[in-house]
């Protein structure tokens, strides 16, 4: 699938493979359909090449073995027959699905998680350094862990609860530091520093590892077990 986007404050041609196999194109607002073919012509060669390399990725992850992490810990992803809605019992070690492929139950199971576990870690560094949001969202974003507006608002990617839990703190310092510094010069890694002293490497972490940080389509439960074995 080809994805075209305009940017008036692009200056040029931009291909990129994102995950599933969408091909992306950021272009000019001047630029014209003959010119994006264009450029997917010349760059046939390099696509097709991360294709494959997507393709691959995709087996290795997270929900594709029957398990999936969730801050460093690894659940096993369990069919019961009749489900309607997943459920996490973290001390167990499981996660609970529905039959048939259970990925966007999953997400949506994430996404709720990720709010209560971005509040967890952000508020002592809240109350340590005096920075406050106006206000935290969970988004899906594409090409970001995070984002801080001007306006002060925090947004994480709920993506981040595949990671180990040191990754998920250093986000959420790198977004709170935002508030204090809008830019990344030295003077906002000091505070980044300040508010997570091991952030360089949670940074390295995410510089190789970020692109397992989704979940698996198809995603299904590793095996059946009753109910009652499980205490539920």
């Amino acid at each position: 699938m080809v994805e075209v986007r305009t940017n008036r404050r692009a200056r040029r041609l931009v291909v990129r493979v994102l995950p599933h196999g969408v091909v992306a194109v950021s272009a000019p607002t001047y630029a014209t359909w003959e010119e994006i073919c264009g450029a997917l012509r010349r760059h046939r060669a390099w696509i097709a090449a991360r294709l494959a390399e997507e393709e691959q990725r995709a087996a290795l992850l997270p929900g594709a073995d029957g398990t999936l992490p969730y801050l460093g810990r690894r659940l096993r992803v369990v069919t019961e027959e009749g489900r309607s809605r997943p459920r996490l019992l973290l001390g167990a070690g499981l996660l609970l699905v529905g039959p048939g492929n259970q990925r966007p139950a999953v997400e949506r199971l994430y996404r709720r998680r990720a709010r209560l576990e971005v509040n967890r870690l952000l508020a002592p560094l809240v109350a340590r350094s005096g920075l406050a949001p106006q206000q935290v969202r969970i988004a899906g974003q594409r090409s970001r862990w995070g984002s801080c507006s001007s306006s002060g608002c925090l947004s994480f990617n709920w993506q981040l609860l595949l990671a180990p839990e040191p990754i998920l703190r250093y986000v959420v310092a790198h977004e709170l530091a935002h508030l204090a510094v809008p830019n990344h010069s030295p003077a906002f890694w000091e505070v980044v520093g300040r508010l997570d002293p091991s952030f360089g490497s949670a940074r390295r972490w995410l510089a190789a590892e970020g692109w397992r940080l989704r979940l698996a389509d198809p995603l299904v439960g590793s095996s059946n077990q009753p109910r009652s074995s499980i205490g539920t």
